[in-house]
């Protein structure tokens, strides 16, 4: 071909490029350009380089521009169509479409890890908001930390109750922890033991644990099951367990006679 028929057909993969709506290299004059010699200066060599990697990464960086595979076809067309030698088109457009296919799996393989990652992390996110919310640790006084504890306990979530409790513990340096079961929905021998080692873990600390929401139902239960819960107090309600723990700090709460206007 002569230099005009290469000029041409250097404009014409240029217009193809630059008429792809999903890519920014229409916007990009000078690089539509440059890539549009680049293959046509790929496709020259073809016939010389019998694996067309010239073309194959001319085909990288027009996947790495976001060019849709139908211009990439429309590319490949044209080059077809412009006259060239068989061989010499046919190896340019082999090599083309092999780093053209080759760079858009990376990228596709790239943002799906990214979106994984996105939505792992996510995950972790709500997950850590639920373990504050299913886990409050209540400070109520200077050394008294009131725990709540709402629905089922498993053998997971007790060892995440178990490890920030004694966080909360050493960071408040807390001597009285009150845990408050009267929301438990079911307590069997395992939330049974849970608790008791959960206990045996703050004493070990050095502070003292009382149980409240003790009805009878669940006193009954616990001793049918035979769980021994040794010398941890505990009360009925949760109004109990703080005058208490007030009264072993030396404090108490009393009802203050009405102000007058």
């Amino acid at each position: 071909m002569t230099h005009v028929d290469l000029d041409r057909l250097t404009q014409e993969v240029a217009h193809i490029l630059r008429s792809d709506v999903h890519s920014p290299l229409g916007s990009n004059e000078g690089e539509t350009q440059r890539l549009a010699a680049a293959l046509i200066a790929a496709t020259q060599a073809a016939a010389q380089q019998v694996d067309a990697a010239d073309a194959q990464a001319v085909g990288a960086q027009l996947a790495e521009n976001e060019i849709a595979a139908e211009t990439v076809i429309a590319v490949g067309r044209a080059l077809v169509d412009a006259g060239l030698p068989a061989d010499e088109a046919w190896s340019a457009l082999a090599g083309l479409t092999r780093g053209f296919l080759t760079a858009t799996r990376e990228r596709v393989m790239a943002a799906t890890i990214a979106d994984v990652q996105a939505t792992q992390q996510r995950e972790d996110q709500l997950r850590a908001v639920i373990q504050e919310l299913s886990t409050p640790i209540i400070p109520i006084h200077q050394g008294v930390l009131v725990l709540p504890l709402v629905g089922a306990i498993d053998t997971l979530r007790s060892q995440e109750i178990t490890e920030r409790l004694l966080e909360e513990i050493v960071r408040q340096q807390a001597d009285i922890v009150i845990i408050d079961i009267t929301g438990v929905t079911v307590v069997d021998t395992s939330v049974a033991n849970h608790l008791i080692m959960t206990a045996q873990a703050v004493n070990l600390l050095g502070s003292r644990v009382i149980f409240t929401g003790i009805s009878s139902t669940i006193a009954q239960t616990i001793v049918q099951l035979g769980v021994n819960l040794g010398d941890v107090t505990t009360l009925s309600t949760l109004q109990a367990g703080m005058e208490y723990a007030l009264r072993q700090l030396g404090l108490e709460i009393t009802e203050l006679a009405p102000t007058r206007a």
